[in-house]
């Protein structure tokens, strides 16, 4: 099982950041959806309907100019996909076609009819998780936007997911037999191979701060309130594997002591020697079970001032993983990994931020991706390099070259070079 981070796009001409979070499980969680989001997916081959969740650090149209485009899209793959796997299922039967649409109808309506009563038990579509606001900017796309089979769950200020066993617990009992049938199979994954969790997504909480900025009405400038957000991920922790046969050498009668085990619980149980007479034992779970590895935990910080700075310092979300506040911990909650830093330059190369920086440990991964506006000149998409670089070769006075002039002269020779090994080949 393993964790991934991709940068999709960076502060460019015709690009804002994003970055893409994969966890163990495969599901997908999109940070930021600025115009051309949907671009840098079909170039990087990544499908749009596999991001099941988008947090957003604010709302402006370099965080959500995308925004509306996706969930269209998102929308549209995905109900597309559903009806195509009912009739995939169907077998060529147009009966039971028939039969397996007026099934998948009848289980849409009562999602629908689930979800307005509140039903928080019933999983989205897409989950939107941002600052205070998102919800009435999402309300406002209703016009164009209808998509009513396509449920998005959306989560503004402070908000901590759940995880996966408190997910199960909150499921209601009694939906069908195919329910059945999964549980009964996910136990028998868990119990058959000696693994003791399945893969589950990355549990996302939240930071919801406040900063003051500047905007330009009537000819005068006036200070607003403006809501972000910068956001904690982290996997479940990797329990250890259950080694069924020191299990036995032990004497442990197969059943639920195996689960407690498994579980990490201590386990005393009674048996019987070769003479006949009943001997009690106690186990525990170290001695069957392997050591297990941490939760892997990934920081999205959006910090556009030093204002903002010095609450991030302050915040226990964060706090939590400082060297001083680990070591006075008996057990690690969460192994720190990355750190991505949505910042300008000029504040992260600050010594107020870097001596920040220092408090995370030397083992913490810092990506920087500055917000600074058009920060780099070069674009991320392939096809735009590729027709700047093709314009230039017409003429590099109207249409300036993308590179720097000696990496195009080197370009400009190597295809000179192929075009003579072309017609050498030609001649031969």
């Amino acid at each position: 099982m393993t964790t991934s981070v991709r940068i999709l796009t960076t502060s460019t001409l015709d690009s804002t950041p994003s970055v893409l979070l994969i966890s163990p499980n495969g599901s997908k969680t999109l940070i930021n959806c600025g115009e051309g989001c949907q671009r840098s997916f079909l170039e990087s081959s990544i499908r749009l309907k596999s991001v099941n969740r988008i947090c957003l650090t604010h709302l402006s149209h370099d965080s959500i100019g995308g925004l509306p485009g996706t969930i269209l899209t998102t929308a549209d793959a995905t109900l597309a996909a559903a009806a195509n796997e009912s009739v995939a299922k169907v077998g060529g039967t147009l009966l039971m076609g028939a039969k397996m649409l007026n099934r998948h109808a009848k289980n849409e309506e009562w999602k629908k009819q689930q979800n307005q009563q509140g039903n928080q038990t019933i999983p989205p579509d897409l989950e939107l998780i941002g600052p205070v606001g998102i919800r009435p900017f999402h309300h406002s796309l209703r016009h164009f936007m209808r998509r009513d089979k396509f449920h998005v769950a959306i989560h503004e200020g402070l908000y901590r997911s759940p995880s996966a066993e408190q997910q199960r617990q909150q499921q209601p009992r009694g939906l069908g037999k195919r329910n059945k049938q999964n549980k009964k199979k996910k136990q028998q994954e868990q119990g058959g191979n000696g693994s003791s969790t399945p893969a589950e997504g990355f549990i996302v909480e939240s930071i919801p701060m406040f900063m003051q900025a500047l905007e330009q009405r009537q000819q005068q400038q006036q200070h607003r309130t403006v809501p972000i957000d910068s956001f904690v991920f982290k996997t479940p922790p990797i329990q250890g594997k259950f080694m069924p046969e020191r299990a036995k050498a032990l004497g442990i009668p197969p059943g639920p002591l195996y689960a407690q085990l498994k579980n990490g619980n201590t386990v005393t149980f009674t048996t019987t020697t070769a003479d006949g007479k009943e001997d009690t034992k106690t186990v525990e779970s170290h001695e069957v079970v392997t050591q297990g590895q941490p939760a892997a935990a990934v920081i999205v910080l959006y910090c556009p001032t030093l204002e903002v700075l010095s609450m991030l310092q302050k915040s226990p979300p964060i706090s939590k993983f400082y060297e001083e506040e680990k070591e006075k911990k008996l057990e690690e909650e969460a192994v720190l990994d990355v750190i991505i830093h949505l910042t300008p330059k000029h504040i992260f190369a600050t010594e107020n931020y870097q001596s920040w920086l220092h408090q995370f440990g030397n083992h913490v991964e810092h990506i920087l991706l500055h917000t600074t506006k058009y920060a780099d000149g070069t674009s991320p998409f392939c096809s735009a390099i590729h027709g700047a670089l093709s314009r230039s070769f017409l003429n590099e006075d109207i249409y300036p070259s993308p590179f720097d002039p000696k990496l195009t002269e080197a370009i400009l020779s190597e295809v000179s070079q192929k075009e003579k090994d072309g017609k050498k080949r030609r001649r031969c």
